[in-house]
């Protein structure tokens, strides 16, 4: 009966501190989004630019899913052969026209650029978590500066791009993986 005592009196509460830490880690994401979307927040307005009408505008594999089978089988029906980067354009495509976005439906400039922010965004975060496993001092900072670089303009504000952002993503998901 002493030991249970004495057990009651020298045991310490649990700590509240990784609860703190990982509310912590929620509040710098939450601002990190939130920087990233106010920095590139000007870019998604626009239209269709440089190569997009060739990837999306006027590509006859959007519009069925011959065109799907088409972009994994066919090299030669586009531009450059990307096809996991058709393939979300497919997919995007199909949803915003069966949500009636766009003119005419499908066609929805800021819903592909949307896309490309959410992967950057995602990439961001991502390399953040990575730099933080790594113990990297200033990985936070490394993350926002990288979320809101310059050369990272085009990825996100250039619906043909999607291939950066989808190479980002995949590259620290791989990263995060191992």
């Amino acid at each position: 009966m002493v030991d249970a005592q004495r057990l009651k009196k020298t045991a310490r509460p649990p700590s509240s501190a990784p609860r703190a830490r990982d509310r912590d880690a929620w509040v710098w994401a939450i601002v990190l989004c939130i920087v990233t979307v106010i920095a590139y927040a000007p870019s998604l307005g626009g239209g269709f630019i440089w190569d997009d009408p060739d990837y999306v505008v006027n590509n006859p594999n959007l519009r069925d899913l011959g065109g799907l089978w088409s972009i994994w089988t066919n090299i030669f029906s586009l531009p450059q052969w990307y096809p996991l980067v058709h393939t979300t354009y497919w997919i995007e495509f199909h949803v915003y026209r069966a949500a009636g976005l766009g003119d005419p439906p499908g066609l929805w400039p800021m819903g592909y650029k949307l896309v490309n922010l959410v992967l950057h965004i995602a990439t961001a975060l991502m390399l953040w978590r990575l730099l933080c496993r790594l113990a990297v001092p200033g990985a936070l900072l490394a993350a926002f500066v990288f979320a809101v670089h310059p050369v990272h303009v085009e990825s996100v504000a250039w619906i043909t791009e999607r291939k950066n952002a989808l190479s980002g993503f995949f590259y620290m998901a791989a990263f995060l993986a191992y």
